[in-house]
């Protein structure tokens, strides 16, 4: 039944702030059904609850909750029966974009740091220390030279290999020299983000927080990059990492890369 009261599709559009071209949308998807239609000109109607529906909506929209799962929670003349749902709903959506958001925050910090600690390396050509907190790495054998083109292929299904399996990796991604089984073996590595489930797997090195010797090298394979490091015995051997050199501008004129000697 027709009310005086009812808002035309333009009146909810300026009530609400959202364009027509949007309401008609929500109402062809089914989660704006009008209160009245004109049977005679079709002209749609909506009452001032829908201000607050379109509200909804936008919110929803906002945080990426698919609009067509409003209609879960709505009687088939548009009245929401379900709001605390919708809102739970909403502050799961807030909090895992929260928590997204501050993984992007803090891999551009880390990002910015190497890029910073390259330039330091580049221009000095020094040797540096670094110390890295507690760290989770993924291990396969790898006996090609660093940024090769069997290293990215090996790279590609590593990374593919580590997805599968629910794991989640940090950008570092190198080649690795440790010693087992009495000789130094040569891998390729990933990092990966702190998990319980990296332990199951025998390929995952875990390394307590170690400090680092770092400098450049021009070796691409990090059996060659190491005899810069004479006299390496059984006793206590060290662990290399040998890593491309991140820095602000592209390019480094020569192959330079990064090794790193655990302390």
């Amino acid at each position: 039944m027709f009310d005086k009261k009812f808002l035309t599709i333009g009146k909810l559009s300026e009530a609400s702030g959202v364009h027509v071209k949007a309401l008609r949308y929500y109402d062809r998807i089914g989660v704006l059904p009008p209160a009245y239609v004109n049977p005679e000109n079709g002209y749609r109607y909506y009452s001032e609850s829908h201000i607050y529906l379109v509200e909804m909506i936008r919110l929803c929209a906002e945080l990426s909750i698919p609009l067509k799962k409003l209609k879960d929670f709505m009687t088939a003349d548009g009245e929401i029966v379900d709001v605390e749902q919708i809102i739970d709903e909403g502050i799961r959506m807030v909090e895992t974009k929260i928590e997204l958001y501050q993984k992007h925050r803090l891999f551009l910090a880390d990002l910015k740091n190497e890029m910073q600690r390259g330039e330091t390396l580049k221009k000095g050509l020094q040797e540096l220390t670094l110390t890295l907190e507690a760290t989770d790495y993924w291990l396969e054998p790898f006996d090609g030279a660093l940024g090769s083109e069997e290293f990215h292929r090996g790279l590609t299904k590593l990374i593919k290999k580590v997805f599968s399996l629910g794991l989640d990796v940090i950008y570092e991604m190198g080649t690795l020299y440790l010693f087992r089984e009495g000789a130094y073996q040569s891998y390729l590595f990933l990092t990966l983000t702190p998990n319980e489930k990296n332990a199951q797997h025998p390929e995952v090195l875990q390394l307590p927080k170690t400090t680092y010797l770092t400098k450049l090298t021009n070796h691409a394979k990090i059996d060659e990059a190491v005899k810069d490091y004479p006299g390496l015995t059984e006793n206590e051997p060290p662990i290399f990492f040998e890593l491309d050199i991140l820095t602000g501008k592209s390019g480094l004129g020569a192959n330079l890369f990064e090794l790193r000697k655990s302390l």
